[in-house]
C-alpha cells in the first residue's frame, strides 16, 4: 500500500511539472515558452554619429547591404590623387559593386575610425560659377554636415599573410534626407526624427602599405584593383 501511495505521489509530481499551474487565475495551462531573444537593432540613421556606428558594423562584419543603405542616392567617394591616379569619383552603384568584391575577397577586414577629428558645416555658399566643370558638390538649398578623422584599415586573407594595412583620413559629408517631390525631411518612423546619410566620401593621402612590402596602397586603390 505503502509503494502504491509513492508511485501516486510521483506521477502527480509529473504532471504538475509537465502541465504547470498558472496559480493567479487558479487555473491549469501549458507551460509558457521561452521568450525568444529580440533580435539586434541598429541605431536609426537619425544623427551623423549612428551613420558612423551602423558603419563600423558595415565594414567589419563585412554587410554589403548595410553599407549600401547608408548612401545617399547621389554619393560620390574620391580616391587620394596622390596615390591613385583617378581623375573622378565613383557614385553609389559603382562603389558598392566594388565594395561588395573587396568583402568577399578578404577573409578578414578591421576598421576603427576615430571620434576625434574636425567638424564643421558645408554651407550653402559653395556653388560652382558658371563656367566650373565640376559642379557635383553644388547644394544651394540645403547644408552639409562635414567630418574628417583618422582611421585604420586592416584587410587580410585567412593566413594573414596576404593583405593591407591603411592608416589615413576619411572625410565624410552627410546630409538630410528628403523627398524628392516635396522636398520635406524624411522622417525616421520610430523616433520621427530626419535621416542622415553618407553624401560624399573622401579619403586623404595617409601612410598605406601592402603586408610584406613597401609599396603605397590607399582604400580607393584597393578597391580599383576588383574593378
Amino acid at each position: 500500500m505503502n509503494r502504491f501511495f509513492v508511485f501516486l505521489s510521483l506521477v502527480c509530481f509529473g504532471l504538475f511539472m509537465v502541465i504547470g499551474c498558472d496559480w493567479n487565475n487558479g487555473s491549469w495551462n501549458e507551460p509558457l515558452p521561452h521568450p525568444a531573444r529580440p533580435p539586434f537593432t541598429f541605431p536609426p540613421l537619425t544623427s551623423p554619429e549612428n551613420v558612423f556606428e551602423n558603419l563600423y558594423y558595415a565594414m567589419n562584419q563585412k554587410d554589403i547591404e548595410l553599407f549600401e543603405y547608408l548612401l545617399d542616392d547621389e554619393y560620390l567617394f574620391f580616391p587620394p590623387s596622390q596615390i591613385d591616379t583617378l581623375n573622378f569619383a565613383w557614385n553609389k552603384t559603382e562603389d558598392v559593386t566594388l565594395v561588395g568584391r573587396v568583402f568577399n575577397y578578404f577573409d578578414k577586414i578591421e576598421y576603427e575610425l576615430m571620434q576625434t577629428g574636425a567638424h564643421w558645416i558645408e554651407y550653402d555658399v559653395n556653388i560652382a560659377s558658371e563656367d566650373a566643370t565640376d559642379i557635383s558638390d553644388e547644394h544651394p538649398d540645403e547644408n552639409w554636415e562635414v567630418f574628417q578623422r583618422p582611421v585604420t584599415l586592416y584587410l587580410l586573407d585567412e593566413a594573414g599573410t596576404e593583405g593591407f594595412f591603411i592608416q589615413t583620413d576619411f572625410e565624410f559629408k552627410m546630409r538630410i534626407q528628403k523627398d524628392p517631390e516635396t522636398g520635406e525631411p524624411i522622417l525616421d518612423s520610430d523616433t520621427g526624427k530626419p535621416i542622415w546619410k553618407i553624401v560624399r566620401w573622401t579619403e586623404y593621402i595617409g601612410s598605406g602599405k601592402i603586408a610584406k612590402t613597401a609599396e603605397k596602397a590607399s582604400w580607393g586603390a584597393i578597391k580599383r584593383t576588383f574593378s
